[in-house]
């Protein structure tokens, strides 16, 4: 038997029929604030995708970009794929060789989009960019971000 638990609140989302936004806030407000950050975190994403018949459209968003970014970003070896990484995704994402659903293959196309693609990383300079102290009127409006 597994010592997994869900905490609060997906343990109460866990026992809903239906997905809905409020419950993606409250998992990205109390549950993972920091995002996907281990396996107890992914674990708990997938629980929910399975036990919950219906998801909303942000439900949808929010766990193929979190386990996409999880995937790559976190899972060793980083912003690669090994034969390891490989096993497990095959494992929780595939059966015979396709996708077990349309999420599920969704994250799957997430992860090769963030390996092809590695500016749309969550730790990209792309997320590191602020509006500069002061304004010279004689700049483009796109010229007022500055990438650090």
């Amino acid at each position: 038997m597994s010592d997994f638990r869900l905490s609060f609140p997906a343990c109460v989302i866990a026992g809903k029929t239906r997905l809905d936004l409020h419950d993606v806030v409250l998992l990205k407000t109390y549950s993972l604030p920091n995002g996907v950050r281990n396996r107890g975190d992914a674990m708990t994403l997938l629980v929910l995708n399975s036990c919950c018949p219906e998801k909303c459209a942000e439900w949808h968003s929010y766990f193929v970009e979190a386990m996409a970014s999880y995937i790559v970003e976190i899972l060793e070896p980083k912003n690669r794929i090994d034969q390891t990484k490989l096993d497990w995704m095959t494992e929780i994402f595939m059966t015979d060789g396709l996708a077990n659903s349309p999420i599920d293959g969704e994250v799957l196309l997430g992860v090769m989009d963030l390996l092809i693609h590695p500016a749309k990383r969550s730790h990209s300079k792309l997320h590191n960019w602020q509006l500069p102290q002061h304004e010279d009127a004689s700049m483009q409006p796109h010229e007022h971000i500055r990438m650090h």
